[in-house]
């Protein structure tokens, strides 16, 4: 009966330790355009179920289409969040969150990293040189489980809506390249 007990329990820990939340998104770049960003966040289980478990980020996909040349994009990265995606003098960036901060491997990691397109591929770029953003375009809680496994698809008006209630910190909103993750 124990050993049943244990396998029921090992199965139920394992099962559902990780999902994949997806949706449709517009955004507005800042020459007024508005895209259609079909984005994917990735969430793993941390802690014990049950007991003080959270479903974390650890990675994001952002698909769109360049609606001057028709040419697709893909960005990805591993334990970052997209905050920005925008097209600054014909090219594309993406400004991101990092997620998981105070992981080993990630302490002192600027918290905000830009992304620019280069016409082959996405290369990170320091804080210098990044066009200067201080505001989101992108779905503020999109680092929530319970805010992202629900959602299909955003226009402006809902994504407005959706960021008045957010209870996401200042310093999530707000993007500053130069300032590094503390724990």
């Amino acid at each position: 009966m124990r050993r049943t007990f244990a396998v029921i329990l090992l199965l139920l820990t394992l099962t559902g330790c990780d999902r994949t939340a997806r949706w449709q998104e517009h955004v507005q770049l800042s020459d007024g355009t508005v895209l259609v960003v079909d984005r994917a966040v990735h969430f793993e289980r941390h802690g014990q179920i049950g007991s003080g478990s959270a479903w974390v980020p650890i990675d994001e996909r952002l698909d769109f289409k360049d609606p001057a040349s028709g040419t697709s994009l893909e960005w990805q990265s591993p334990y970052r969040i997209a905050g920005v995606v925008d097209r600054v003098d014909g090219q594309f960036w993406v400004f991101a969150r990092l997620t998981t901060n105070c992981l080993a491997g990630f302490v002192g990691r600027p918290r905000w990293m830009a992304f620019v397109w280069d016409g082959q591929k996405w290369q990170p770029v320091e804080a210098d040189a990044a066009p200067v953003r201080t505001l989101p375009n992108l779905l503020i809680d999109a680092h929530v489980y319970g805010v992202a496994s629900v959602l299909r698809k955003l226009d402006l008006a809902d994504k407005a809506r959706l960021d008045e209630r957010s209870q996401s910190l200042p310093d999530v909103r707000s993007i500053d390249l130069r300032t590094k993750s503390r724990c």
